[in-house]
């Protein structure tokens, strides 16, 4: 699955969408519509071959709508094999990425109306909550929504409501208990977050949100994880700490106070290094010095502990 093309953005030179590190042929499709980054090709368009295994890649990676944005933008065409030569022809696949996207975009939009079934139940029960993810999210920090499909939403409630919870929840919500895993740090109950409930408009009402803060925290720990969308958590991260100053240095202070300040930097870090983000900020520069010498990232272990608890 090789994508080649030019990069009239920087020289005359072959330009493509590898780099050193890993997944590096999706790490420009997950570059789509992110400010700065120079890891996707300006110039255009970048061939893929064999597209039909790159739509199915995105679709398992959760890129279909940031593969549909760049085909249809023109910065990516789409081949029907290795070679070029055979298989279905352009026009067909571009269609087959941007039926793609649609479905995942179908699938997030069941997802909000079960977050938002579960938290009206839950609010008439009296239960506290919070939309940890998904549809309290995106829509506050991805500018098209279109390019951030979800497949799945996490609710958080206290222990002792958990199990009520767990009865009402859709199939596309999880209910979990805790706002990190314990392998994080301390263990973080929603009475620990001392926070209100930030209100997130969707279709169909309001959800109960996070503040930026503690969701670029938590982001970053999914990153850290060995998870197959790494890519995606990676993209979150980078995406929140643009959204402004506040979450990151927020963020910062959460992290020292909740003693995870080693994850977040890690994910900061590998964030700005994946996506060869332009703009420097405090909290990248923090995190790009974290520790002496700087931390080089979870073991094996915490990241297959983290990666469990992403699933």
């Amino acid at each position: 699955m090789t994508v080649t093309g030019r990069n009239e953005g920087h020289g005359s030179s072959p330009a493509s969408l590898r780099h050193d590190g890993p997944e590096p042929t999706l790490v420009g499709i997950a570059a789509v519509g992110l400010a700065g980054s120079r890891r996707f090709l300006a110039g255009g368009p970048a061939r893929a071959a064999d597209g039909a295994r790159l739509i199915a890649r995105c679709a398992a990676e959760g890129l279909s709508g940031m593969l549909a944005a760049a085909v249809n933008g023109g910065t990516v065409a789409l081949d029907g094999d290795g070679d070029g030569r055979h298989g279905d022809g352009e026009g067909v696949l571009a269609d087959r990425a941007s039926e793609a996207a649609a479905e995942a975009a179908r699938a997030a939009a069941v997802v909000t109306g079960e977050a938002l079934a579960l938290s009206a139940a839950l609010a008439a029960a009296g239960i506290d909550h919070r939309v940890l993810d998904g549809p309290a999210l995106v829509p506050r920090v991805y500018a098209d929504a279109g390019l951030r499909p979800f497949a799945a939403a996490e609710v958080a409630v206290a222990p002792e409501a958990g199990d009520r919870a767990r009865a009402l929840a859709g199939p596309g919500v999880r209910v979990r208990t805790d706002l990190l895993p314990s392998e994080a740090g301390p263990r973080l109950r929603l009475a620990d977050l001392g926070d209100a409930p930030v209100p997130v408009a969707v279709d169909g009402g309001t959800l109960p949100g996070l503040p930026l803060d503690v969701a670029l925290l938590r982001a970053a720990v999914v990153a850290a994880g060995a998870g197959s969308r790494r890519l995606l958590a990676l993209r979150d991260v980078a995406q929140i700490a643009l959204a402004g100053p506040l979450p990151g240095e927020a963020a910062r202070a959460r992290a020292d106070g909740w003693r995870c300040a080693a994850l977040l930097a890690a994910g900061v870090h590998a964030a700005w290094d994946t996506f060869d983000l332009a703009d420097k900020t405090d909290l990248s520069v923090w995190a790009a010095h974290y520790g002496d010498p700087p931390f080089p990232g979870p073991g094996r272990r915490l990241r297959h502990a983290l990666g469990r608890w992403g699933r």
